[in-house]
């Protein structure tokens, strides 16, 4: 049956589906499979900003940039603008463009000043006497009167024959010339008519006072042009893709004639049905995909409910569901009937107030056509009250208002028809709900859990608030009351005080001799230092030999080790679980630990690197990614407090929403970045005029507030339906209540038209408490309870009830730990050419931290071989024989032979190349200003001009060198992005991976494959052999993991592309004339063979083709074929690569190249022995 089959069943993300669609059952889609897919594109939008805005104002004149800053143009809106370009490509940008004037925007302006001087000039002294003519019976009002006119106009012609006015600047003037301007006198006119039509300066007024606003928003509007047209070539160049570029490359596919039917089938073919749930959260584009490919009928599924549509601010459009439901014939529509999380008597309280449409009207309480208000039945389980008082049945609702009489003016007086200040109310209400949980939990009711009963405690409880920042009132409350709360919230960890803790850690580690750094280290909650210790700390109290120790940990063992010894030293966590907050501090701490990690290994950052990144992810004002949102910090018994969005699909058994009333419908720079859904169009739009009191603006804006409003209708959906068994809602006549969807639920409050524009209810200003409380007692009952709050008292404190003490008790750990399985990489298996654990296993247990690697028990080098020994071995010139230089040329010295030699120089070049683009080889400056990014981040003494100009050489003449005949000569600066992958991470599995049942693999076996295809013993796969067998047999299961510095695709006339690895080598290979000098000539491709095989290069590219190979069996399908597609391995030795001129060996092969490409039998058996074949 169905339910049998489920595990077989395709579970994904509609993102997941996109990617999976075009990588397999779409292959012909224009995407390119070497780009990386990205779940935050912050960081790429962040650099973007920044470019585009420093183009605009680098050379402009300081006046434009004033103007520029005053207009409130800067990242902060320009990030939001590229956010929700890149986040819905469907997006109509307003106004258009050529609704504004054309042309210099200093000339435009310098136009409309000139124009109304002259206007003024001619005309002002007539226009003065008109308005003193028509004051007192013309025009309604006083703001129009006798004396006005002549006190505007003197500050007008002062205006006009002072300096020039610098760009936009109407400061001290914009009233005088709203004043005589027609906008202002038309609304003021008993008869508009009447106003003068042969006076020109009324109009120029008025285009004066637009100058500065036009010229914003086609600035804004310019920008919005360049973004989305550099977008897509930046994500081009840095081989990205977002979630939203899956869904637009599969969207033109199925909307294109020529490829519609095969993408179409390739999707169907791996499907029969699709179900898409949660569907009221979808998009435009993600229903026009799933529309097209399964169309209607039972091959499509739709799952959702759009009374929990609460993501428009991600995107997701509820319209889109509504279109998709009036498709579908109601013989086709179901709803599910049952809840299965709420008593029946919560249902009930709940169906009381929701299902009033005599006060809501035709469009329901959601204020929407077809989104309607369902009547469901309580599981038969939940029949009967799952929560229990001493006292009998309470109602299941309940609603606490606040009454004017809590608050009283600084005089003792209450205003009995006055809005209470919001600043007032959201403080006094986290005491309340503190308060109110206190007494709840004193009073210890019952809760049923299966069939027994127990008594309520803190993490039955929930409370659920509308920002973060509020959610930490009401935590911070409940910790002072004696309760436990966690905070389950959706700020980003790097904006948390913690991550400045680890930063100012960083920094004194990285400069210890600074006092002021030193010591700002030791106040933080990681060393824990109290101010009395540190006004006594002078220096030699050992903080700094502490700190300087740690450092040397996190140079050699990395930033996860360093923060583990730093903690364990200074025991932190000891200490920060003995403070009210210690949890989230120390829940936080450990979070940035893991996030530093990754970046490390990512970037292969160094100490200065990774503080550098966790500076710039500090200052980002992106929103983060999930694996950046902070964490719960406890799953113990505690109160949770989290935002109604972040508690959608939960349940919690009762719940407190004191927030409910706040009815603030636009935040931020909504209004200027403004996205709203035009009724004339049917589409979502963006609107960037910055002048908010235009009548198009203002129509836009009401929208968007209405659309805003009927969305928070249905988050109080979401939160009133988390409850199980109680819920506690507060209301009261608070400031902003009147815009708030409680306000509709209980009040019945709705927009109203006005003109066609929606116009926004108000608050209960002059209404009193006794008539406001009646309304709400008019919906008592037996499941509805309505309340006033009582004053809160002084202080209320809860204690757990008592009991035994339970004796603590650690577990033993008995199990045998297999030692062979691990996580091993190239220079583990290799590393017992320098020793290795006298136990004849790899020291990678749990237990302790490995001989050599990160405490967290992977590799110290993470996969990546990059020029690991190049310091113990490779700048020891005396260790090669000689090489005999034929070629004159090659007994030059080398551009980068005095490059600094060791790993760390070695590890720079690697990322150098990473992250350049190798077109742009014949760009000196833009390689130049890589240097100077990426130069910080690593280990190195500073580079002199000298030396940039140097390094810089040598890598244009790395991109220019011909990569051998095996390649077809191609040379990297010949490779586009598309056709190349940086670092490709890898983890093959050992013996059975996680199984471990095939034979473990160890450098004999791997010598005895080796042997096998040597064809005598001179050829250079015996020596690999014969120094393999020198190594100790140390079995390995697990995974093989690497990272290939790049894979080349190379275009090809019969297959189309072939696959190469190449691997950066940096080491110094001189001394064969002179000891301090690097010629030509020491990278012959004969010398380079020697130290391919001394360095065990040669097995570490055999291993890395087994991983390419892989990689294309899967990816290729029945196509790949080894022999035509695998092109082998390339190395390329940097400092011996001099440019399109580089020497060659009698084969052709250039000099500081070794190419090689091994058979396919001997491909085939490798991997047969890492699965653990054979004998």
């Amino acid at each position: 049956g169905a339910m049998q089959a489920f595990d077989d069943a395709t579970i994904d993300t509609i993102h997941g589906f996109c990617q999976r669609s075009l990588q397999r059952a779409v292959p012909d889609v224009d995407v390119e499979p070497g780009a990386q897919l990205t779940e935050d594109v912050g960081e790429l939008l962040d650099d973007l900003v920044h470019d585009v805005l420093i183009r605009e104002l680098r050379s402009a004149d300081p006046a434009w940039f004033r103007f520029v800053q005053d207009a409130g143009i800067g990242t902060d809106r320009l990030l939001a603008i590229a956010r929700k370009l890149e986040g819905e490509p469907d997006l109509r940008v307003l106004p258009d463009p050529a609704d504004l004037p054309e042309g210099d925007p200093q000339e435009l302006w310098d136009t409309a000043v000139e124009r109304f001087r002259a206007a003024w000039a001619a005309e002002g002294d007539e226009l003065v006497g008109w308005l003193v003519e028509h004051a007192s019976k013309g025009f309604t009002g006083t703001y129009y009167n006798r004396k006005r006119p002549a006190r505007e106009a003197e500050a007008i012609t002062a205006w006009c024959t002072a300096s020039p006015h610098p760009i936009g600047d109407l400061a001290g003037i914009e009233k005088q010339l709203a004043y005589v301007a027609r906008s202002t006198m038309t609304g003021k006119l008993q008869d508009p008519a009447a106003l003068p039509t042969h006076l020109g300066v009324i109009d120029a007024a008025d285009t004066l006072l637009a100058v500065p606003a036009q010229l914003a928003t086609g600035l804004l509007l310019r920008f919005a042009g360049q973004l989305q047209d550099e977008l897509p070539r930046r994500k081009a160049t840095l081989g990205v893709l977002s979630f939203t570029d899956l869904l637009v490359a599969l969207d033109r596919s199925l909307a294109t004639e020529e490829s519609r039917d095969a993408v179409r089938a390739g999707i169907r073919s791996r499907f029969d049905v699709a179900l898409i749930d949660e569907f009221q959260d979808t998009d435009p584009v993600q229903w026009r995909i799933f529309e097209r490919v399964f169309g209607s009928g039972s091959r499509l599924q739709l799952i959702g409910d759009p009374k929990q549509a609460i993501y428009g601010f991600r995107g997701a459009d509820v319209h889109t569901y509504l279109a998709a439901k009036a498709q579908v014939s109601s013989d086709a529509r179901f709803t599910l009937p049952t809840n299965h999380r709420s008593d029946r008597r919560y249902l009930d309280a709940l169906e009381q107030l929701f299902a009033r449409d005599h006060v809501f009207g035709a469009d329901g309480v959601f204020a929407v056509d077809d989104i309607d208000f369902v009547r469901v039945r309580a599981a038969t389980a939940n029949d009967a009250d799952r929560l229990r008082f001493d006292d009998g049945p309470r109602p299941t609702l309940e609603l606490r208002y606040v009454p004017r009489t809590l608050h009283a003016d600084p005089d003792g007086e209450v205003d009995d028809r006055a809005v209470l200040p919001v600043g007032w109310v959201r403080p006094f209400l986290a005491r309340t709900v503190a308060h109110e949980i206190v007494g709840f939990l004193q009073e210890q009711p019952s809760i049923r859990a299966g069939q027994t009963w127990r008594t309520v405690v803190p993490r039955d409880i929930a409370v659920l608030v509308r920002t973060n920042e509020q959610a930490g009132r009401v935590q911070q409350e409940l910790l002072d009351a004696g309760v436990p709360a966690v905070v389950g919230a959706d700020d980003s960890v790097f904006g948390s005080p913690e991550a400045t803790a680890v930063q100012r850690l960083l920094d004194a580690l990285l400069q210890p001799s600074s006092d002021r750094l030193v010591r700002a280290a030791l106040i933080g909650p990681i060393l824990g230092r109290t101010a009395a210790e540190l006004a006594r700390h002078d220096g030699d109290d050992g903080s700094v030999e502490q700190l300087e120790s740690w450092a040397t940990t996190w140079r050699d063992q990395g930033t996860s080790a360093m923060l583990r010894r730093a903690m364990d030293e200074a025991r932190t966590a000891a200490r920060l679980l003995g403070q009210p907050r210690g949890e989230r501090t120390l829940t936080n701490l450990t979070h940035l630990a893991e996030l530093l990690h990754g970046a490390e290994t990512a970037g292969r950052l160094g100490p200065e690197g990774v503080a550098a990144w966790l500076r710039e992810q500090r200052h980002l004002d992106v929103p983060g990614a999930e694996d950046r949102q902070l964490r719960l910090e406890s799953d113990d018994d505690a109160v949770t407090v989290v935002t109604v969005h972040r508690s959608k699909g939960l349940q919690y058994p009762v719940v407190w929403c004191p927030y409910l009333w706040e009815g603030r419908l636009l935040f931020g720079d909504d209004k200027h970045v403004l996205r709203f859904l035009d009724p004339d169009t049917g589409r979502l739009s963006l609107d960037l005029e910055t002048d908010v009191t235009g009548r198009s603006k203002q129509r836009h804006i009401a929208l968007a507030e209405h659309d805003s409003w009927r969305e928070q209708l249905r988050l109080l959906y979401v939160a009133l339906t988390r409850a199980q068994h109680r819920c506690v809602v507060h209301t009261g006549p608070f400031n902003g209540v009147g815009t708030s969807p409680l306000q509709r639920l209980l009040y019945g409050a709705d927009f109203t038209q006005d003109d066609g524009v929606p116009a926004k209810p108000s608050d209960p200003v002059g209404v009193c408490d006794e008539d406001l409380v009646a309304t709400l007692r008019a919906l008592e009952s037996d499941d509805v309870g309505v309340t006033e709050v009582e004053p809160p008292a002084a202080e209320v404190r809860w204690d757990r009830p008592g009991g035994e003490p339970v004796a603590l008790t650690v577990r033993t750990f008995d199990r045998t730990i297999d030692r062979s399985w691990q996580r091993t990489s190239f220079s583990r298996l290799t590393s017992g050419s320098t020793g290795h654990a006298a136990s004849g296993e790899f020291d990678v247990g749990p237990v302790g931290a490995p001989a050599s690697g990160r405490d967290d028990g992977s590799p110290a080098d993470d996969g990546r071989d990059h020029d690991h020994d190049v310091e113990s071995v490779s700048d020891q010139p005396a260790a090669r024989p000689p090489v005999q230089t034929v070629d004159p040329d090659a007994s030059s010295e080398v551009t980068l032979a005095r490059f600094p030699r060791g790993a760390e120089p070695g590890t720079f070049l690697h990322g150098l190349l990473e992250h350049l683009d190798f077109g742009l080889a014949d760009d000196a400056d833009a390689i130049g200003a890589l240097v100077a990014e990426r130069a910080p981040l690593a280990n190195l003494a500073p580079l002199d001009d000298a030396g940039r100009a140097t390094l810089v050489g040598g890598i244009r003449e790395v991109l220019t060198t011909p990569l051998g005949p095996a390649l077809g000569d191609v040379r990297l600066t010949d490779i586009p992005r598309a056709d190349r992958l940086d670092e490709l991470e890898f983890d093959l599995p050992l013996a059975g991976g996680y199984h471990g049942d095939g034979q473990a693999l160890d450098l004999h076996r791997l010598a005895d494959v080796f042997a096998a295809h040597a064809p005598d013993s001179t050829a250079p796969l015996a020596a690999v052999a014969q120094r393999l067998r020198t190594y100790p047999a140390i079995p390995a299961r697990g995974f093989l993991t690497g990272s290939i510095d790049l894979v080349l695709r190379v275009p090809d006339h019969d297959v189309g592309h072939r696959y190469a690895i190449v691997d950066y080598k940096s080491n110094w290979l001189g001394g064969t004339l002179d000891p301090q000098r690097s010629v030509a000539g020491d990278y012959h491709p004969r010398r380079l063979a020697d130290e391919m095989v001394t360095h065990d290069y040669v097995l570490q590219y055999h291993l890395y083709l087994v991983a390419l190979h892989r990689l294309l069996r899967w990816r290729l399908g029945a196509a790949y074929d080894h022999d035509r597609h695998i092109a082998g391995a390339c190395y390329l030795f940097l400092r011996g690569m001099t440019g399109p001129d580089t020497p060659r060996a009698q084969d052709g092969t250039p000099y500081g190249v070794y190419a090689d490409r091994p058979t396919r039998g001997l491909i085939g058996d490798l991997d047969d022995l890492l699965r653990g074949a054979g004998s």
